[in-house]
């Protein structure tokens, strides 16, 4: 399983907390995951497949 996960994507990297391992990804290079830009939250985390395990969904902060 995998653990949800909130956070501001404002650095390089986005440390995701999975299976109570931490993962650091590249969200400008890391194509596995839907983030264009640094103005988003991440609010959930699915499964995508053995492979790839998990797959970010992020929405537009608002107010910020």
């Amino acid at each position: 399983m995998f653990t949800k996960v909130a956070g501001n994507i404002d650095t390089e990297t986005l440390t995701v907390l999975i299976d109570g391992s931490d993962i650091d990804i590249d969200p400008e290079v890391d194509d596995r995951f839907d983030l264009d830009n640094e103005e988003h939250t991440v609010t959930k985390v699915d499964y995508l497949d053995s492979d790839l395990g998990f797959l970010l969904r992020a929405k537009r902060l608002e107010g910020q």
